[in-house]
């Protein structure tokens, strides 16, 4: 054996240095225990493929002669997706990235994301050469160390993020394990950043002192039988279009290996199961709740027969061979709030802030996850105790129902970010299918939840009532029937499936389910379906009574959001944090019931009849759904009004915001993405006459004037009004109309080049008139005003007309 290290000083170091995905987050999350210190030696693994020796700071590899060739992955910190592979030539060994070029010789397209050396050859290629030093029995002994130090271009390393004041790495350590090794060590680097960081403390100095660990990890030289990525499902892409698989053009969905024992056994339990470890410094209130939101998804995969194919363990901190920033497990981990306070623009770091895995390029195997938690997190737990907090019934504060809500809301959360680590991506799932009388009944919430999965964005059950006496546990997403069906898609096996078409058919068959159940079926947040982010489960069919229920709810909130000020229950910062989020509840609520406006009903035609029927939304729903949210909108001012709060900050703030907010109302009406839509439901027959109707009665119910002799108008509405003659004019003039915030909208649009959408010529001239009529009663009505305040506005308007 070559190596048995020790870390020495490292124990009393950070344990880890967490970076997840492009905002690289520096996150210290805890110390080692220092008595781990001098206890961290292994015995000889056996069928060692590669090990490692410690020698006064160099790192000498040993490879086997069966290691070459064969296919490894580097996991920096637990991640890692680019491929590797030591070949000898001659007197050297060469480090290549068969990303280019699998084991059976297929030849991959390069990409920008490879580093330069990469691009400018189409070919497999040596990103790094080393010299044997040493050989026996045909192992092959080499100086590894530069890897470690960030000199190798194309090999993980931190170096590129900070500057380093240091050479070497310090107080360096390696284990070996069957089919790979992991090396670690403590590097000093300077803080160019302070200023950043300075209200961190761990950040205050001028050194960093940074743990980093690679593991590196041959791969199965048996790939797992791919299978291939579909739309019509929420599996994300191992590949995303970004190289070949060695099985042709087929872009394989990302899943785990996870295979039946051996027949005979007499076990439906798999031959490896997926454990997960918590990490140890997650606190015991919250562990349970941590456990069932991993373990839910034990009966998506009972319903295809494997039993207990997940299972949850606490970190073992007694073994000191056990590393938990090791590529080998998967982990969750606590990352305590990165400021505590509660302002306006600061609050702690949701759940899930940044989960990443590893995956086999190749075939879409995923290796590991590791799943960072924050809590508590504030902004979801405000959002519930706005929107759905009253269903918990009446007498309750909001600190009581936070704290009532916590666990179940962590446990979903959980339960959302461990279906990514499963390979299922954020989408909609079923949106729009559900009736407002099946969210208000518990006995249907059990079997199907309040949206049909996990995965979606919707918050929480904003329909039920206090009188429907809703247990807290179905007011937050659950595992859902859409979730079983993904995984019953992506992770079934099929024994009787000796060839490709077979399985296909046994595919299709899972997927023909999506046309008897409509709750089943998938959307992407992107592309032509329609973001639908915040989406909503409410069928359009009763969208305008979800939201005429969920508003019911906000105005509860805000009542009692008012007493708690009045009481001083909060400070002044948490009171206008929670106003301003139930102003935003209220507005995502209001847009739900926009998306049937120019809406439409989408439908798949089947196995044997692919792509989608498009109906488009009664036109009776649709004039519903004006007429609510006009209503609405003229009451805004009265019904979102906390006088309590006014008196306390004053009025600026949340006039300011209600102002912003019924702005991003009107923009959403007039988007000419919906009114192309509706201009093209004319043209079809579907819709005659709605556009010039829609669009009449936005401009009448803010300027009353249109329709009666009035010539003052309430300085309420003043700045809408304006709004709403920008929005006609850049209409008018071809101007692309952009939201000011995309997430609301989730009425189906078409695919939108660049940033805006233009409206066509026929709503330009349909705009055109209603805006020339509209500024022929400005001009007129402008005389007859007799106060000041609307004589000033009416100028403003006639200069807009201009």
């Amino acid at each position: 054996m070559h190596s048995n290290s020790t870390i020495a000083a490292v124990a009393c170091f950070a344990r880890n240095l967490a970076i997840y995905g492009s905002i690289q987050l520096l996150i210290i999350i805890s110390t080692l225990d220092c008595a781990m210190a001098d206890s961290l030696t292994t015995g000889e693994p056996q069928n060692a493929v590669i090990r490692a020796d410690i020698d006064n700071g160099t790192i000498l590899f040993s490879v086997s002669p069966e290691a070459f060739e064969r296919v490894f992955v580097v996991q920096m910190n637990g991640i890692g997706r680019t491929l590797y592979s030591f070949r000898k030539r001659n007197d050297e060994i060469q480090l290549s990235q068969p990303v280019l070029r699998n084991t059976f010789g297929h030849r991959y397209p390069v990409a920008a994301r490879h580093f330069p050396q990469v691009r400018r050859n189409a070919f497999p290629v040596v990103i790094s050469s080393f010299e044997i030093q040493g050989e026996r029995d045909g192992w092959v002994t080499f100086d590894a160390t530069r890897l470690f130090r960030g000199e190798v271009q194309g090999f993980p390393s931190l170096s590129p993020l900070v500057k380093s004041d240091a050479d070497e790495l310090h107080e360096l350590g390696a284990s070996e394990f069957s089919e790979g090794i992991e090396v670690w060590g403590i590097q000093v680097y300077e803080n160019s950043d302070r200023a950043e960081y300075e209200s961190t403390p761990q950040y205050g100095g001028s050194r960093l002192d940074v743990k980093m660990h690679w593991t590196i990890r041959f791969l199965d030289e048996e790939l797992l039988a791919p299978r291939a990525l579909d739309p019509r499902v929420g599996f994300g892409s191992a590949n995303e279009a970004r190289i070949r698989t060695p099985f042709g053009n087929l872009d394989p969905i990302r899943r785990w290996r996870l295979e039946k024992r051996e027949p005979g056994l007499q076990s439906s339990e798999p031959r490896e199961p997926i454990v997960v470890y918590l990490s140890a410094e997650i606190p015991d209130i919250w562990r349970p709740w941590i456990r069932d939101g991993i373990l839910a998804w034990n009966k998506a995969f009972e319903r295809i027969g494997l039993e207990n194919a997940i299972v949850v363990e606490g970190e073992p901190t007694d073994d000191p061979t056990f590393y938990l920033e090791s590529g080998r497990y998967n982990v969750v981990e606590w990352l305590p709030p990165r400021r505590s306070e509660v302002t306006l623009a600061s609050v702690s770091m949701p759940v899930g802030g940044g989960i990443t895995s590893s995956y086999d390029l190749r075939s879409g195997e995923i290796l590991n996850a590791r799943i960072p938690i924050s809590w508590p997190a504030d902004l979801f737990l405000i959002y519930f105790a706005v929107a759905c907090g009253p269903a918990l019934g009446d007498g309750l504060g909001t600190k009581d129902i936070v704290e009532r809500i916590a666990p179940y809301y962590l446990s979903s959360l959980v339960a959302h970010e461990f279906g990514h680590a499963l390979g299922l991506r954020d989408g909609n799932f079923g949106e729009g299918v559900y009736l407002s009388a099946n969210l208000r009944d518990e006995e249907w919430l059990k079997e199907h939840g309040f949206s049909p999965s996990v995965m979606t964005y919707s918050r929480c059950n904003y329909a039920a009532q206090p009188e429907d006496q809703i247990d807290a546990a179905y007011l937050v997403p659950r595992v859902g029937p859409a979730d079983i069906h993904q995984i019953e898609w992506g992770y079934a096996s099929f024994p009787e499936a000796h060839t490709a078409d077979a399985e296909k058919s046994a595919l299709e068959a899972i997927l023909a389910k999506q046309n008897e159940r409509p709750w089943l079926r998938f959307a992407s947040l992107e592309g032509d379906k329609g973001p639908g982010t915040f989406n909503n489960a409410i069928d359009v069919k009763d969208v305008v009574e979800g939201s005429r229920l969920g508003l019911k709810n906000v105005y509860r909130s805000l009542s009692r959001l008012e007493r708690e000020v009045e009481h001083s229950v909060f400070t002044d910062a948490e009171a206008v944090l929670l106003y301003y989020a139930s102003l935003d509840v209220w507005a995502t609520i209001v847009e739900h019931a926009t998306s049937v406006i120019g809406g439409v009903e989408i439908f798949n035609r089947g196995i044997h009849n692919p792509g989608d029927v498009i109906i488009p939304v009664d036109l009776d729903r649709a004039r519903a759904s004006v007429d609510f949210v006009l209503d609405t909108l003229v009451q805004a001012d009265d019904r979102l009004t906390l006088p309590v709060l006014d008196r306390r900050i004053g009025p600026k703030h949340g006039r300011d915001f209600r102002e912003v907010l019924k702005a991003q109302m009107i923009t959403s009406l007039l988007d000419p993405c919906r009114l192309n839509r509706l201009a093209e439901f004319e043209e079809a027959s579907l819709a005659g006459g709605f556009l010039s109707e829609y669009l009449d009665d936005i401009v009448k119910t803010f300027f009353p004037e249109v329709a009666e002799r009035k010539g003052d108008i309430p300085e309420q509405n003043q700045a809408l009004r304006k709004v709403i003659l920008e929005k006609l004019d850049s209409i008018v003039k071809g101007e692309g109309a952009q939201y000011l915030s995309d997430g609301r909208i989730s009425y189906w649009r078409p695919a939108i080049p660049g940033r805006g959408e233009v409206a066509t010529e026929a709503v330009k001239s349909l705009v055109r008139g209603k805006r020339e009529h509209l500024c022929s009663h400005i001009a007129k009505h402008a005389a007859r005003t007799r106060s000041d305040v609307s004589r000033g506005h009416f100028l403003q308007l006639k200069d807009l007309c201009q």
